[in-house]
């Protein structure tokens, strides 16, 4: 994969991340802040990750999400 390649994919991704984005404005961007927006979009994906969130597969091809219980008794 070349480094065209890359940033072409990058730039790709962002677009459908963000709607609002588009490859020309992406390109005309600065390098240093479309890698500052690529660190927050990879900080929050951990942060979630690390989440009390159990996720798996059963043998159907089913997704299950198991999420920590939240104390909202607000009745």
């Amino acid at each position: 994969m070349s480094l065209s390649d890359l940033f072409y994919e990058l730039a790709d991704g962002l677009c459908q991340k963000y709607t609002a984005l588009t490859p020309f404005i992406v390109r005309r961007e600065k390098f240093g802040e479309v890698v500052k927006l690529l660190g927050w979009i990879h900080s929050d994906n951990e942060v979630k990750s690390k989440s009390a969130e159990k996720v798996w597969k059963d043998r159907n091809g089913n997704i299950h999400i198991r999420r920590e219980a939240k104390n909202d008794n607000w009745y």
